[in-house]
């Protein structure tokens, strides 16, 4: 089916939630063809697209299937276009800021001087003011950090589900706020450290 109405996108939805997804499963795929060359235009690759459509596919399904919440009114590929190009920049900022705290750190690690010189010593006092610093840091902050370090993954889709926050967005946005509080209260730390 080329141009889905948005009563048949009920009607798949609504087979779904009885447990026949074969209608959502087509709708999906013809939604992922319909954006597919405007996604990749704008991702420059088809992994990226692919991936940014199907966080958007996820999302739709847990708010219109799991949550029965109603669909909007009107233009529901444009929807669903949306939430893929909004993936898609979450996607560029989180990585923007992830090479920008990369940065910070290795001149932080650059800046500082060893006496010992040796490498051990010098991953050992990071590490260290790593751990203080997250100490010192709000009580989610802490636990975000915690999951982080014990299930070894900082996607903010992963980490709402393992800490069952209320959605991955406010999962980004908290990762964002505890990673800049971190880099200065480590730097902070890591400062101190070499003054001891």
């Amino acid at each position: 089916m080329l141009d889905w109405t948005s009563t048949d996108i009920t009607n798949a939805i609504q087979s779904a939630i009885a447990g026949n997804r074969r209608e959502l499963d087509r709708f999906f795929a013809a939604m992922y063809e319909r954006a597919k060359r405007s996604l990749i235009s704008l991702t420059q690759s088809e992994e990226m697209a692919m991936s940014c459509m199907a966080d958007a596919l996820v999302k739709f399904e847990r708010l219109f299937v799991k949550e029965q919440r109603a669909l909007p009114q009107s233009n529901i590929p444009g929807y669903l276009f949306m939430i893929a190009k909004s993936k898609y920049f979450d996607e560029l900022r989180r990585q923007k800021k992830e090479n920008e705290l990369k940065t910070n750190l290795k001149v932080i690690h650059n800046s500082a001087v060893y006496e010992e010189g040796d490498m051990e010593y010098i991953y050992a006092r990071r590490e260290q003011a790593m751990q203080l610093a997250i100490g010192e840091l709000s009580a989610p902050c802490q636990q975000l950090f915690t999951t982080i370090l014990k299930e070894g993954t900082d996607k903010p889709q992963q980490l709402y589900e393992l800490l069952g926050w209320e959605n991955s967005r406010k999962v980004s946005e908290r990762l964002y706020d505890c990673k800049k509080q971190l880099k200065i209260k480590a730097a902070i730390q890591l400062e101190r450290l070499e003054r001891a």
